[in-house]
């Protein structure tokens, strides 16, 4: 009696973890902590403990595996990476192996061995725990089969659009209904051993069904992912096209800078002779301001970042706008899609009211430690913006305006950052953390 109590036990522990290290492997911790550090040991054992308490109450689990989603779907939304839809995927999706295998296998060995579903279910006997091993053993199986190609796949690239998860998230949901109610079909008709072929046939069915819509998801994301690549590659030329125009007025500058470059170096030489040591150096300071505000340049070891950051630098100052930049130079860990949207709506915002602005000052920072970049610009204003309008909605009509913010929000929530927009000293600031991904 012990020894069955302990096995039964031991089932369920080893399920309850498995579930759990499933959804960390596919979403990968927050903080790029292990396993145990971001509390998977502690849910899979409460899972373990549901599973357990399931099992002592119904034959079969039936409607029970939806909490497990539910607490698989809570661990995913506390301590993994991710869109709340791709937590919501990956929890049902487990929650739909779970009880596809467990019903396929019960129902398997019930109609080979000629044994009553109810028997396998209950009872304490061997052919219950060969056919819990094959159970355990086929769900494992499905999720690393499953965890190795959402990996690969997905993680940190999933490009499907929310309608599209959401779809897939509710067929995997009607299907682990039909599975349930199918299973509570079968468990109502055990004794029909015609019943139970059907009920065997048309759970392989719904694998097979299911492992086919797992293939068009992946077809899915990879179509959107040279879709998205296709259409950086056409930002990151237009910005390209756009920075060539402008290094070419730059040169023009500096042309003209070393045009005079002669008469300044006579002046300076003129005021040194008549012993004005510091009305020279006065003029070479004045010399050296003028030129650097004619040159606007950043350059980081991310072509993206350098195009979208000169360019609407270079927009800032034609607007007169007086402009104040520093920046890490490395970006790794963020996505160059991510990076171009983040930073041309940030800076879209920032210099159009900047321009608006009596002081017109714009400043850039963006600073990064061991686990996350933090974005901060700030441009001057001459009243609150946020008294006058806290949900900042746009007060433009054409199509494509309004959804500044609503971007920068959305790519913040995809790296588990924070998204905030203050005033400070008359300044319009919007701070954004992303976390690094591993």
């Amino acid at each position: 009696m012990i020894l069955t109590e302990t096995i039964e036990i031991a089932v369920n522990v080893f399920q309850g973890l498995m579930l759990t290290y499933y959804a960390y492997s596919v979403l990968g911790s927050k903080k790029n902590a292990s396993y145990v550090q971001s509390r998977g040991l502690i849910y899979g054992i409460i899972l373990a403990f549901l599973i357990t308490i399931a099992n002592y109450t119904v034959a079969f689990e039936s409607f029970f595996v939806i909490v497990y989603a539910l607490l698989i779907f809570v661990y995913a939304f506390r301590e993994l990476h991710g869109t709340n839809l791709f937590k919501g995927f990956v929890s049902v999706f487990a929650l739909l192996v779970t009880a596809l295998a467990s019903a396929f296998s019960t129902n398997l060995f019930s109609y080979v061995l000629n044994i009553p579903l109810e028997y396998i279910l209950s009872s304490r006997s061997s052919e219950r725990y060969i056919t819990m091993a094959f159970a355990q053993l086929f769900i494992l199986y499905l999720l690393v089969l499953s965890m190795r190609i959402l990996k690969k796949e997905f993680r940190n690239k999933n490009l499907m659009s929310g309608s599209e998860l959401l779809i897939i998230i509710l067929e995997l949901f009607l299907s682990t209904v039909v599975c349930i109610l199918l299973n509570m079909i079968a468990f109502e008709y055990k004794e029909e051993r015609k019943v139970q072929f059907v009920s065997v046939i048309v759970f392989f069915s719904i694998l097979v069904i299911n492992i086919i819509i797992c293939c068009l998801i992946i077809d899915i994301n990879r179509k959107n992912n040279i879709a998205r690549e296709n259409e950086l590659l056409k930002i990151k030329n237009e910005y390209n096209n756009r920075f060539v125009e402008n290094a070419s007025l730059q040169y023009e500058t500096i042309r003209k800078i070393r045009h005079d470059y002669k008469n300044h170096l006579a002046a300076v030489s003129a005021i040194f002779k008549e012993g004005k040591t510091e009305k020279a150096v006065q003029y070479l300071e004045e010399g050296i301001s003028k030129s650097d505000e004619k040159l606007v340049f950043v350059q980081t070891r991310n072509d993206i970042v350098n195009a979208v950051i000169n360019l609407k630098l270079s927009a800032a100052r034609a607007l007169g706008i007086d402009c104040a930049y520093s920046s890490v130079a490395d970006f790794k860990g963020l996505d160059d899609y991510d990076l171009c949207s983040l930073l041309s709506n940030m800076l879209d915002n920032a210099v159009t009211a900047a321009a608006e602005s009596e002081r017109k000052i714009l400043q850039i920072n963006i600073s990064a430690n061991e686990w996350s970049y933090m974005f901060n610009v700030k441009n001057s204003i001459d009243s609150s913006v946020l008294t006058d309008n806290p949900s900042l909605k746009t007060t433009k009509t054409s199509e494509g305006h309004g959804l500044g913010t609503v971007i920068i929000r959305e790519i913040a929530e995809k790296y588990d950052g924070v998204c905030d927009f203050y005033e400070e000293d008359d300044l319009f600031c919007c701070n954004v953390l992303l976390n690094i991904k591993e």
